[in-house]
């Protein structure tokens, strides 16, 4: 019978389950736990047995607690700002490049593509730190295809009166990139001596701006501007860099195209009012020999330049402005004529003025066609200074003269191809 009993228990807590829970509960209370208190529950042990009597205690409603106060987070100051990425510059500098950083030279010349990458994603950081800790004088950035874009982020570095040696050769600054130099230069912070912008592709009316910019600027030595866009319209513009500058030693205009009066005509007047620059390089100008005469006139009045370069220019064999200009000239040094298809008669005419009171002491005419005569005549002229440095080179010069030349005494005869 107890058997039978438990299975009409469990038959009853099955129907009951499926039930509504009031109709449940209601339904429990009058069948499987009557007589039981309310508030009380008659559970039954697995085998059957009954437990004590568990009092189940209302459970309290949850305590509401009051939130803490919001704080607003502050805002860092600007000085641990500037630390954080002056740090972040060192980081980047002694990660990244510290085997091309040596003293006060940051050499980046010619950077793989991954390590262009690095170094424009951490500009900012790195021109701070050049900035604030003043490690770094000179910086070369030549070869890197750099655009007119980071030419402003590095003008920073310039005006903080820190770097002293830019390099920024074989990019891509255009005339922008010019125009944001200028203002850099004419900062009264800026302590730039020696600028390189060599091999870009600055226009005239980027050399204007460097113009504007220099005629106030006192502390730039060195400007190399060759192999740029520039043209005889450009002209103006070199000519008053040398009218107007007062600080510039060395200039190289190199592989412009001056050959119009209105190219070669401003430089010429430039070179006459200019009293500091010490060497003039114009390399393949293209000035032929009405230009080459004109810059040779205007150096009849200069006394400052004392090195002359006007390598392959294309002068020819008429060299009459350049023999009155040795004759009149007290103060250049160094005159290299090489690649200019000089001939003997010209050889005669630099003869002739080095015979008289010349004050020339370095003379380059290799590959010409100045033969055996053009090769005596200087020579000759060589035994009576006795301080000459003369370099023959390829003249189609004999072998047999060429050996007699380097026995001359006191002269010294370069000889190489």
């Amino acid at each position: 019978m107890p058997a039978l009993d438990r299975k009409r228990r469990k038959k009853a807590y099955a129907r009951e389950s499926t039930r509504e829970p009031g109709a449940q509960k209601a339904s429990l209370r009058s069948k499987a736990f009557r007589g039981a208190p309310p508030g009380r529950s008659k559970a039954k042990h697995p085998r059957g047995r009954r437990s004590k009597e568990v009092k189940s205690a209302p459970t309290p409603p949850p305590e509401k607690r009051e939130e803490p106060p919001k704080i607003e987070k502050t805002k860092t100051p600007k000085a641990n700002d500037s630390k954080v990425r002056q740090h972040a510059g060192e980081i980047a500098l002694r990660k990244h490049f510290e085997k091309l950083w040596h003293g006060d030279v940051l050499n980046l010349e010619k950077l793989s593509a991954g390590s262009r990458e690095k170094l424009l994603s951490n500009l900012k950081s790195i021109v701070d730190y050049i900035v604030k800790s003043r490690a770094v004088r000179k910086i070369i950035l030549s070869k890197n295809a750099l655009s007119d874009d980071f030419i402003v982020a590095i003008c920073s570095a310039i005006t903080s009166g820190v770097v002293t040696h830019l390099d920024l050769s074989h990019n891509d600054i255009t005339a922008e990139g010019a125009r944001s130099l200028a203002r850099a230069l004419q900062s009264s912070t800026c302590q730039l001596i020696d600028l390189n912008v060599a091999f870009n592709r600055i226009t005239k009316s980027g050399v204007f701006h460097i113009a504007g910019a220099l005629s106030f600027n006192e502390n730039l030595e060195v400007l190399d501007l060759e192999c740029n866009h520039l043209d005889s319209d450009a002209g103006a513009a070199l000519g008053a860099i040398l009218t107007n500058n007062k600080s510039l030693v060395t200039l190289n205009l190199s592989r412009s195209v001056l050959d119009e009066e209105r190219g070669y005509g401003p430089i010429a007047r430039g070179i006459e009012r200019n009293s500091t620059l010490k060497t003039l390089v114009l390399k393949r100008s293209a000035l032929g020999n009405k230009g080459s005469a004109c810059i040779a006139n205007a150096m009849c009045k200069n006394q400052s330049i004392r090195r002359l370069d006007l390598h392959f220019n294309k002068i020819g064999d008429d060299l009459k402005a350049f023999e009155e200009m040795l004759k009149e000239n007290t103060t250049l040094r160094e005159l290299i004529l090489s690649y200019n298809l000089v001939g003997p008669k010209g050889a005669r005419s630099i003869a002739a003025a080095l015979t008289s009171k010349s004050f020339l002491s370095h003379l380059d005419v290799r590959y010409n066609a100045i033969k055996d005569d053009g090769a005596d005549a200087i020579a000759n002229a060589a035994k009576r200074k006795r301080d000459l440095n003369v370099k023959f080179g390829v003249n189609f010069i004999s072998s047999a003269r060429m050996e007699s030349l380097i026995t001359i005494e006191g002269v010294t005869v370069c000889v190489e191809k």
